[in-house]
């Protein structure tokens, strides 16, 4: 936190690391990770101390801010969220940009390929709506895989062409001009976003929130677990967090840094709730609140 040496009824103000932020419509985004940064130790001492913080948008029908600290995503924009923090006598003031797209967002559940027409993914739709002839980004989780840009040819559903696909539909995607690649070219829990789409991130370097209720003994940096989207896991160690020196059971910590090993990147986006499974057994959750975004390459 940066402050100056504030006067009689002098506002102070601190600083967000990083500032900003980018959602989906209709998703969340927590704030309580970035103010851990700065008043970490005031969270530690003070039972009621996130009762003393209130927000402001300069754009409520863009985003809003509940009772939890959750940004949320109205409509396409961009807003201002203006954080102040009452417990002393000169309040201390923080401001955090989140943008909100209106964007189409999925995932790629398996892949198979129909005779003289090409690859048909079966995919769940995240976010937005997606129609025939709309161009679309593959993003994979492997150096191993080609990422591609690519155009829908149909959608169909149960065997019934659709006019497009919405959030929750889990329709199949045929790809135009693939009729000469084959199924193992694109790899079950690929991403696929419009071109437009900002808020995905590639990644081998992820921070965020984690919370372990199905472990006894602490994790400690080294350990090993897998990031689990509901279709593939991620492999992931654990290699620090911020003020402490272990996870252990039954106890939320903000600021956990995960890493991934190369071949395998993880594909994802802020406010993003990885279910975390070790042998193949649920141990916990990771939301994400920061990464270190690779370049892309198709």
């Amino acid at each position: 936190m940066r402050v100056s040496n504030p006067g009689e009824n002098e506002i102070r103000k601190f600083e967000f690391s990083p500032n900003h932020g980018i959602i989906g419509v209709g998703e969340k985004l927590n704030l309580k990770p970035y103010l851990w940064k700065v008043y970490r130790s005031f969270f530690n001492k003070y039972p009621d101390f996130p009762t003393l913080f209130t927000f402001n948008s300069d754009d409520p029908e863009v985003a809003t801010v509940d009772n939890d600290f959750n940004i949320i995503g109205n409509k396409a924009g961009t807003a201002l969220i203006t954080v102040t923090m009452n417990l002393f006598k000169n309040p201390e003031i923080g401001s955090f940009t989140i943008e909100v797209e209106d964007t189409f967002l999925g995932n790629v559940k398996d892949v198979y390929k129909v005779k003289d027409k090409g690859l048909v993914l079966t995919s769940k739709i995240l976010s937005g709506k997606l129609y025939p002839n709309d161009k679309i980004k593959v993003l994979q989780r492997s150096d191993n895989k080609n990422n591609y840009n690519m155009t829908v040819g149909q959608l169909s559903l149960y065997g019934k062409v659709l006019e497009y696909a919405e959030k929750g539909d889990e329709p199949g995607v045929l790809l135009a001009g693939t009729e000469q690649m084959s199924t193992s070219d694109i790899e079950r829990g690929a991403v696929i976003t419009s071109p437009e789409t900002k808020r995905v991130i590639v990644t081998r370097k992820v921070v965020g929130t984690i919370h372990i209720t199905g472990k006894t003994a602490p994790i400690t940096p080294g350990h090993k677990l897998q990031f689990f989207d509901g279709t593939i896991d991620v492999s992931a160690e654990f290699s620090e967090i911020f003020k402490e020196e272990e996870i252990n059971p039954d106890k939320t910590y903000h600021l956990v840094t995960f890493t991934i090993a190369a071949p395998d990147k993880l594909v994802c986006w802020y406010g993003q709730v990885f279910k975390i499974r070790e042998g193949g057994r649920e141990v916990g959750t990771f939301t994400v609140s920061d990464a270190d975004p690779m370049e892309v390459v198709f």
